[in-house]
């Protein structure tokens, strides 16, 4: 469970997951319940909107400090596509990431970063598999940022930015 607050929007999410160990492939689900709740009306969207979602995905370690990712979710009436790449720098507990999610109404977002691991020396999928799970909050602001990508769509047509730009 987990949940960010503002003074322009709160969302929470409860959930459920779970992981499925198979030689150098892992397979999860989660589900839960998910709510946003944008404070005043925003770009013409339901300022409250809840209701169950789902995630899928697989995951694939070609060697043992490389994780490739494949993902599926459904949330607040939108399929989203994730897929992410995350390469660990051994012995530093330094890792490079990328993702990259697709939603609807042309949603884009690409994120390329670093993350640190804390705690004792292992390789990439010693860590996914055997340290705590990830943080939500990624997933919380990918939900929420293409649920705020449908009202621009909706308020701001192609043929309006077209036109005046």
């Amino acid at each position: 469970a987990g949940g960010l607050w503002s003074s322009e929007v709160s969302t929470y999410e409860i959930s459920l997951e779970g992981e499925y160990y198979y030689g150098i492939l892992t397979y999860g689900a989660k589900a839960g319940f998910a709510s946003i709740d944008f404070h005043d009306t925003f770009l013409g969207l339901d300022p409250d909107e809840e209701g169950a979602f789902g995630l899928i995905y697989s995951m694939l370690y070609p060697v043992e400090d490389l994780s490739l990712l494949a993902g599926f979710e459904y949330r607040f009436d939108s399929p989203i596509l994730r897929i992410e790449a995350e390469y660990a720098i051994a012995g530093t507990g330094l890792s490079i990431i990328a993702q990259g999610l697709f939603a609807d109404d042309d949603y884009e977002q690409g994120i390329v970063g670093l993350r640190y691991y804390f705690g004792s020396d292992k390789n990439l999928q010693e860590r996914h598999r055997r340290d705590d799970p990830q943080s939500i909050i990624p997933g919380m602001f990918n939900a929420l940022f293409s649920y705020s990508a449908e009202g621009l769509s909706y308020n701001y047509p192609y043929s309006y930015l077209d036109n005046n730009q």
